[in-house]
C-alpha cells in the first residue's frame, strides 16, 4: 500500500501519468489484500484461547469500528491538506475543478458562478485573465493531490511503527494457519 501511495504522490506531465496511477492503484489493491487478510487472522487468533472466545465478536466490531473512524477521518485529512496547497492562491476546493476542465475545453460557463464557487478573493480574475487563473488552479490541485499522497505514506509509516511497538502484546497470536496444524500436530506427538 505504501508503495502504491508513494507512486501516486509522484508528479507527472498532463497526459503521461495514466500508466503510473495504473500500476499504482494495482499495487494499492494488492497491498489492501493482503494488509485486509493477515489482520483479520491476527485478530481471530488472538481469541482462539477457550476462556477468551467468547469476547472474539466483540474483538471483531472494536476492529472494524477503528477501520471506519479511519476511514471517516482521512478525506477530512485529505481537504485539509488540499486547502492548505491551494491557499497559495486564495482559493479554497469545491467544485471549481470541474468548472476549471470546462473552461479550459472551451465549454460555455458562467463566469460569475466560475468566481464565487472558486471563492476567489482575487478581484483581479477577470474573463481575459481566467484561462490562465484555471491553469494555474488545476495545476495547484494536481500538486496537492500528489501531497494527500505523501499525507497517507506518512499515516502508514505511523501506523507500522505502532504496530511494531506493541509486537509483544500480540506475539503469541502471531502465526499462519499452517503453523498452527504443525504446532497441534507436534503437540499430539509428543503427548503419544
Amino acid at each position: 500500500m505504501f508503495t502504491g501511495y508513494l507512486l501516486l504522490s509522484v508528479p507527472t506531465k498532463y497526459g503521461t501519468g495514466l500508466g503510473l496511477i495504473y500500476a499504482a492503484l494495482g499495487v494499492i489493491c494488492l497491498g489492501t489484500g493482503l494488509f485486509k487478510g493477515n489482520l483479520q487472522a491476527l485478530v481471530g487468533n488472538l481469541y482462539d484461547d477457550p476462556k477468551f472466545s467468547s469476547k472474539r465478536d466483540s474483538a471483531f466490531n472494536i476492529f472494524y469500528m477503528c477501520i471506519n473512524i479511519g476511514s471517516m477521518f482521512a478525506p477530512t485529512a485529505g481537504e485539509a491538506v488540499i486547502n492548505f496547497v491551494l491557499k497559495k492562491l486564495t482559493i479554497l476546493y469545491g467544485r471549481i475543478p470541474a468548472l476549471a476542465h470546462k473552461f479550459l475545453r472551451n465549454e460555455t460557463i458562467d463566469v460569475n458562478n466560475y468566481l464565487a464557487l472558486a471563492q476567489v478573493q482575487d478581484n483581479s480574475v477577470t474573463m481575459n485573465t481566467l484561462h490562465e487563473f484555471s491553469e494555474n488552479y488545476v495545476n495547484t490541485l494536481s500538486t496537492s493531490y500528489h501531497y494527500g499522497f505523501v499525507l497517507a505514506c506518512v499515516s502508514l509509516v505511523i501506523s507500522l511503527i505502532i504496530f511494531i511497538t506493541f509486537r509483544k502484546h500480540y506475539k503469541h497470536a502471531d502465526f499462519t494457519e499452517k503453523q498452527k496444524i504443525k504446532a497441534n500436530n507436534n503437540t499430539i506427538l509428543l503427548l503419544n
